[in-house]
């Protein structure tokens, strides 16, 4: 799951 340098995640489970 690549989610570095994509869209502004909004912290739903990738950047928790």
């Amino acid at each position: 799951m690549n989610t570095r340098r994509r869209k502004p995640n909004h912290g739903s489970m990738v950047k928790n």
